[in-house]
């Protein structure tokens, strides 16, 4: 009997209590609908976890502009809320995968049991005030459970897709999907950052973007200009956001792939595509004006070589060359730039860093006031959302855990990500088929990890998502089944890792 055997039984009882809910709320016909569209979905992904995979990272960066086009074209306002649950149906869909390629007790390491510690602590702040009423916080439920699922989601998917056994070719093949998605991202960005009128008429007039997210997300639509804006100095200025319509978050978003294209440029040969797609993720990070976005670039920058030389990767001095270049070429334009006035006044003491400052203060503060948490649903996004009573914005990813779910929470988060980012460096200097992936993520995570010092890096889904499905696969990944499927050729002559991901 399989793992996904055995724990049918407790899977039917969970969704139990949803059904009757989706009952009295859709109807009997409009539930049997839905349903059969989940287990459809459901289906496909465990019969095609690589297509699951790949789905769910195409989904997460155009979620909100595919809604916004079917809401737009006439779609039902019930439909186009029900799609915007497709994300977690995938990472389900991956979780019964993972449980089918197991075949049995899994093998859990140090990485897993921080994972599942943090999920567990997390459950708990979502159930135990629905338990025992007045034990923790007085939190409504469905602020709770919007925040339970920003806080577990990436954790999820990293657990399953660790487990999925992907092959080198597969791995590859969602690596390039992944390139294909940040190198339209960073297209957008700069077109709008060029032409910031055009793009935001595209978003009005043709998505209809305030439109959806007054209906969708119930917050009122007080003006028809999409654009994220911002102040350097005197001068109002474009921060692009996208697809995904923040400047806050695309430059978080596109730093996972600025780590795997910088690893491709280690390759023997020099690829064409890899620079190009360098080079304009690069300047779509610059475009959205994130000090800490930028910081991370530079990280991950300097991480990638550093990891070029630990694997003797023969392209690692021509990527030492191109760094050289690229800070050649902005160092004496940068203090003309947005961007590098924005950094400038990092260390000037600009209003936006005064801000800064007293928000970390104030997080501190109400983790030392609050040593258990302000509960679920009082970190930014969810909170702001819905005006919940002790709300607090932090600008620090750490800090963020800890004053919404204590400091246990938070260490056991900050536990988490350092382990994964070793483990991935680990994997990439052991070799194996996913040691490329794996090389780059450990740059791009070491990026983040300095980022969420001063942002909340980990609140947005196409970030956190992508990030840990993609940290699991390349930890996860196994040896090649058939002769087709070949490993790079920097790490054949090294062994792969095993099904928990561990040299």
């Amino acid at each position: 009997m399989t793992t996904l055997e055995r724990g049918l039984p407790l899977l039917l009882l969970v969704l139990a209590p949803v059904s009757v809910l989706a009952v009295l709320a859709l109807g009997l016909g409009g539930t049997a609908l839905l349903a059969a569209g989940v287990v459809a979905v459901l289906v496909a992904v465990v019969r095609r976890p690589v297509a699951g995979l790949v789905a769910l990272l195409v989904f997460l960066p155009l979620q909100q502009v595919l809604l916004s086009a079917l809401l737009a074209n006439g779609a039902p306002l019930g439909a186009v809320r029900q799609l915007g649950g497709l994300k977690e149906l995938l990472v389900l869909g991956l979780v019964l995968a993972a449980a089918r390629a197991a075949r049995g007790r899994p093998r859990l390491d140090l990485l897993d049991g921080l994972a599942l510690a943090y999920l567990a602590l997390v459950t708990a702040y979502l159930l135990l005030p629905v338990v025992a009423p007045g034990l923790l916080f007085d939190v409504p439920f469905q602020p709770r459970l919007l925040s339970w699922r920003t806080n577990v989601l990436f954790v999820v998917a990293f657990l399953a897709c660790r487990r999925l056994g992907l092959t080198g070719q597969e791995l590859r093949r969602v690596v390039r999907v992944v390139l294909a998605l940040a190198a339209l991202l960073a297209g957008c960005a700069l077109l709008e950052f060029a032409a910031p009128e055009v793009w935001s008429r595209f978003l009005v007039d043709v998505l209809q973007v305030p439109e959806f997210q007054a209906q969708v997300f119930e917050v009122k639509a007080t003006t028809d200009d999409a654009l994220s804006r911002g102040a350097v100095g005197d001068v109002d200025v474009v921060r692009s956001g996208s697809l995904l319509l923040s400047a806050l978050t695309l430059g978080f978003a596109l730093v996972p792939a600025l780590g795997l294209a910088l690893e491709r440029l280690t390759a023997a040969r020099l690829q064409a595509g890899a620079l190009a797609l360098t080079v304009v993720t690069a300047l779509g990070v610059a475009t959205t004006l994130t000090r800490s976005a930028l910081i991370a670039a530079v990280v991950t920058a300097y991480a990638s070589l550093r990891y070029g030389v630990l694997r003797g990767r023969p392209g690692r001095l021509r990527l030492g060359l191109v760094l050289l270049v690229a800070l050649v070429l902005v160092l004496p334009v940068a203090g003309t730039t947005a961007a590098g006035q924005r950094l400038a006044g990092t260390f000037s003491g600009d209003a936006s860093t005064t801000d800064h400052l007293e928000s970390l203060e104030a997080g501190v503060d109400g983790l030392v006031a609050s040593p258990l948490g302000r509960g679920l649903g009082t970190a930014p996004g969810v909170g702001d959302r819905f005006d919940v009573t002790g709300r607090l914005t932090a600008e620090n990813a750490y800090l963020q855990v800890g004053t919404e779910l204590g400091v246990v929470a938070m260490l056991l988060f900050a536990a988490l990500l350092g382990v994964a980012v070793v483990r991935l460096r680990r994997a990439a200097l052991g070799g194996g088929p996913g040691a490329g992936t794996a090389s780059g993520l450990a740059a791009a995570g070491l990026g983040l990890a300095v980022g969420g010092m001063f942002l909340h890096v980990w609140l947005d889904f196409t970030t956190a998502v992508t990030f840990w499905a993609l940290a699991g696969a390349a930890l996860g990944a196994r040896p090649p089944a058939e002769p087709g499927d070949r490993q790079d050729a920097g790490d054949r002559a090294h062994p792969a890792p095993g099904p928990g991901g561990v040299a």
